[in-house]
């Protein structure tokens, strides 16, 4: 029997057999082999100028998010090397894999992955998508659990104003730009912004539409540096809201 679940916002369909796994249970199941079902949230290698496949960065990282109806998030890693699925926003996708962490990384330094056993672990249903709508959270929930989420918050740091961060117009060696943003006046909470520099994406433009002390509406990925982020896909992702009443 088909179901619909509210996830984000959105009505899913879900087509989930016994032998799947709820994407918000996997990390009951690191190191082990699952199977899940879900939409993709973030495109192939949209990351992939800041996210390595191995500890020593040796491989950058192609894969891609997804989320399933349980309102769970999980990041798919495949180095840019290997010849598995590319896959688009909204695809419907089963993947086979290994529950890890992205990066060879530790857990207080990045998210959760499953990494595909061979070629055929990842499959696209051909014919189906579903737009998944963001999740609203506010800045201090950001906790990087791989779902796309939204927040809205001022910014208080423009890019290449964090030392180590790249600056914009960057060609060579590049991984991405950092902004921050603040949550509501009071709250003490604030959240590091990070667009990565793949190519193909247009963040190289957008420094010079905001600045200090401007809201901003954040679409994208709750990822994890060291501490927990946002990651846009695309320029689309940000916009600049009118100013607060006082």
């Amino acid at each position: 029997m088909l179901s619909f679940f509210l996830v984000g916002g959105a009505l899913l369909l879900s087509c989930a057999t016994a032998n799947r796994i709820p994407i918000d249970r996997l990390d009951s199941f690191f190191g082990k082999n699952v199977e899940v079902e879900g939409f993709v949230t973030v495109a192939s290698g949209t990351f992939a100028s800041s996210y390595c496949y191995d500890s020593n960065c040796t491989m950058s990282d192609c894969g891609f998010a997804m989320q399933d109806t349980s309102g769970g998030g999980i990041w798919v890693a495949f180095s840019c090397s290997s010849s598995y699925a590319k896959v688009q926003i909204d695809n419907r996708v089963i993947v086979k894999g290994t529950v890890n962490l992205q990066g060879g990384g530790t857990s207080n330094e990045t998210i959760l992955a499953i990494f595909p056993v061979k070629k055929s672990s990842v499959m696209v249903v051909k014919g189906e998508s579903f737009n998944v709508l963001p999740i609203h959270q506010k800045i201090h929930e950001v906790s990087g659990t791989g779902q796309l989420i939204q927040v809205v918050g001022t910014v208080i740091h423009r890019m290449n104003e964090v030392n180590g961060e790249d600056p914009p117009g960057c060609t060579t060696d590049c991984y991405g730009y950092v902004i921050w943003l603040a949550g509501s006046s009071g709250s003490g909470s604030f959240v590091r912004v990070f667009f990565n520099a793949a190519p193909g994406t247009d963040f190289n433009q957008i420094n010079t539409n905001f600045t200090i002390g401007d809201r901003l509406k954040v679409i994208g990925m709750s990822g994890r540096y060291i501490t927990p982020e946002i990651d846009p896909r695309f320029k689309a992702d940000v916009t600049l809201l009118p100013p607060l009443k006082k």
